[in-house]
């Protein structure tokens, strides 16, 4: 496959980043089993990070393909979900998410991707399955538990 067939397949500017990937995997020049048997997330991360055209968000999302669930990806479903503004830096997300989420060290992601899917799930019954899902933020958690609680 091409870089060209990569465009066409709308990867756009990341078509030339995917083939070198893909290049360095089949000339040997990196070792994919390495990165499977890699348990430090962090020596991890910086060899991820190492590959051109990966950043932050990228690279959060490798290491969950690899096992490793420490980090949740700031993205703006995040932002939204954690309630920091738009134009709020991203070490504000960073911070929140990190603070939030401490408890389940290794496995915070895990326990992100849990409480997104339970708050989607509890305001989904308490509407009686009719409603498309839609973003909520924390706060919603709280109320929809209490309405469910009083409906029961």
């Amino acid at each position: 496959m091409s870089e060209r067939d990569l465009k066409e397949a709308r990867l756009g500017f990341r078509a030339r980043y995917v083939v070198e990937f893909a290049r360095r995997v089949v000339g040997g020049d990196l070792d994919l089993d390495d990165w499977c048997r890699e348990q430090d997330a962090n020596a991890l991360r910086e060899a991820v990070l190492g590959m051109k055209g990966v950043g932050s968000y990228g690279a959060s999302h490798l290491l969950m393909l690899l096992g490793h669930y420490g980090e949740i990806p700031r993205d703006s479903e995040v932002r939204e979900y954690l309630g920091v503004l738009p134009k709020a830096a991203q070490k504000e997300v960073e911070r929140l998410a990190a603070k939030r989420y401490e408890q389940w060290g290794r496995y915070a992601y895990l326990a992100y991707k849990f409480e997104r899917v339970s708050v989607k799930t509890m305001d989904l019954k308490a509407h009686g399955w009719r409603r498309t899902l839609k973003k909520i933020r924390p706060v919603s958690l709280i109320y929809t538990h209490s309405q469910s609680r009083n409906h029961r």
